[in-house]
């Protein structure tokens, strides 16, 4: 997984038509918190006539050539634009949002997020405004669990799906809620918040990780800990690195090696790899002179460390990367498939 990549909403594009798999091997970047998003398969398929594009459903023409840009169907609908405005197709080639939007996000929960002008708003799936056009800007995964990340005067906070602000816009970044907390920024510095907008810490950290297993892991100068929901510090911040916990083990990093700790802070796997994370479907990927490969929870070898790069399992796979080849195994570190595009 890779690490967060949450940033400034601004001229963020995340419905690409295109997507790139870009290989990243710097261990400046934590493989433990990718986050992937799932884009449902249209029934319809693009195709580009003269430098427009429209959809064909088994070879025949379902839309003529007519829009500027399309990205993928997400949830049943699909981002087209025309003329540098904006609005949404159904499967069946229907425009069930106008084209004159000045930018929009795909829906979540029923709401997309659009912009008119220099405002940002909230439409239902029959271009009502559900929340009116006032906001600088608004997080593209729009709402989740009900809240949104929304813009005002330079700060950030959330609203309900009924636009009711859950609490003043005080802070320079905020995170959705992982459970019953979301970090916040103020500054440079990091704590978290609970629902009813109150600080669990001061805004005290340098950098912190969401609760996972019931603690986060937190930075302060150049030195790592853990913190419980309460904001005390459970394992003492003195790390070089710390990653998250996940079946009851977390990775922490002293000097140039990683090893796998508990929540008594007893080392249950040697600090001894160049690179380790967070478990996933029991495994680690950890790295070893310079290859990679996987153990479990005691620290056993399950998998050789033989790869040049190994991502975690998700559904029982691993892609990994060997001999100039990027393929799937099992668990069992039998090969299973070759790499293919389309899979991402």
């Amino acid at each position: 997984m890779l690490g967060f990549f949450i940033g400034n909403f601004t001229n963020i594009r995340v419905f690409m038509k295109k997507i790139l798999f870009i290989i990243i091997t710097s261990l400046s970047l934590s493989v433990a918190y990718a986050e992937t998003t799932a884009i449902t398969e249209p029934t319809l398929e693009v195709f580009a006539e003269n430098g427009l594009y429209g959809y064909k459903a088994n070879g025949k023409v379902v839309v003529t050539p007519q829009y500027n840009d399309t990205w993928l169907f997400d949830d049943g609908s699909a981002i087209v634009k025309k003329d540098n405005k904006f609005g949404f197709i159904n499967e069946q080639g229907e425009e069930i949002i106008p084209v004159e939007y000045d930018w929009v996000y795909t829906f979540s929960e029923d709401l997309a997020s659009v912009k008119k002008g220099d405002k940002w708003g909230f439409i239902n799936k029959q271009n009502k405004v559900v929340i009116p056009f006032q906001y600088e800007d608004v997080h593209y995964e729009g709402f989740n669990d009900g809240l949104a990340i929304v813009k005002k005067q330079g700060k950030q906070s959330f609203i309900n799906k009924q636009g009711k602000i859950i609490f003043p816009f005080q802070y320079d970044r905020v995170w959705y809620f992982d459970g019953d907390l979301a970090k916040v920024q103020k500054g440079d510095k990091w704590s978290f918040i609970n629902k009813e907008g109150k600080l669990i810490t001061p805004l005290q950290y340098d950098w912190v990780y969401p609760f996972n297993d019931g603690l986060a892991s937190v930075q302060k100068g150049n030195k790592w800990g853990f913190i419980n929901k309460q904001g005390k510090v459970i394992i003492p911040i003195q790390y070089d690195f710390a990653c998250r916990f996940s079946k009851g083990l977390a990775s922490v990093k002293k000097g140039s090696k990683f090893g796998f700790i508990n929540k008594q802070e007893k080392i249950i796997i040697p600090i001894q790899y160049d690179f380790a994370c967070d478990f996933s479907e029991d495994l680690a990927s950890v790295k070893k002179d310079n290859k990679f490969g996987f153990i479990n929870t005691k620290g056993e070898v399950i998998i050789p460390i033989q790869y040049d790069v190994a991502y975690n399992f998700k559904s029982g796979l691993s892609l990994v990367f060997k001999k100039d080849k990027w393929f799937y195994i099992n668990k069992k570190g039998e090969f299973v498939k070759d790499y293919d595009k389309s899979d991402y």
